[in-house]
C-alpha cells in the first residue's frame, strides 16, 4: 500500500517538472498537499486497521460502544485539523498561482 502511494507521489513530480521553473512556487505547493494528502491517508488507513483490531478484541457490547465513540471523536478531530491543513496549502497555491495575473495588472502602462 506505501508503494502505491510513493508512486503516486513520484508521478506528480514528474508532470510538474515538465511544467518549467517558472512555477516552481507553485509545483511546491502542489507537492505539499499531495504528501498532506497522502501521510494523512496512511495515518487514517492505519487508523482504520487498530479500530477493527479493537472491535475484535472488545470483551463486551459496552467497550464496543466506547471503542466506536472514541474512534469517531478521534476520527472528526484528526479529519477537522486536516482539512484545515489542506485548505490553508490550497490558499497557497491560489496565490501563487494569481501573483503573475498580479503582476502583470500593477506594471505600469507605456
Amino acid at each position: 500500500m506505501s508503494d502505491t502511494f510513493d508512486n503516486t507521489i513520484k508521478a506528480v513530480q514528474n508532470k510538474l517538472a515538465t511544467v518549467g521553473a517558472p512555477n516552481v512556487i507553485l509545483n511546491e505547493s502542489v507537492l505539499a498537499i499531495v504528501a498532506e494528502v497522502t501521510d494523512y491517508s496512511k495515518k487514517s488507513l492505519d487508523d482504520r486497521r487498530d479500530f477493527i483490531g479493537s472491535l475484535f478484541e472488545a470483551k463486551s457490547l459496552n467497550s464496543v460502544f466506547q471503542i466506536q465513540s472514541e474512534y469517531a471523536k478521534t476520527v472528526l478531530e484528526r479529519s477537522l485539523a486536516e482539512a484545515m491543513k489542506i485548505g490553508a496549502l490550497y490558499s497557497n497555491v491560489a496565490k501563487a498561482a494569481s501573483r503573475p495575473i498580479e503582476g502583470a495588472m500593477l506594471k505600469p502602462k507605456e
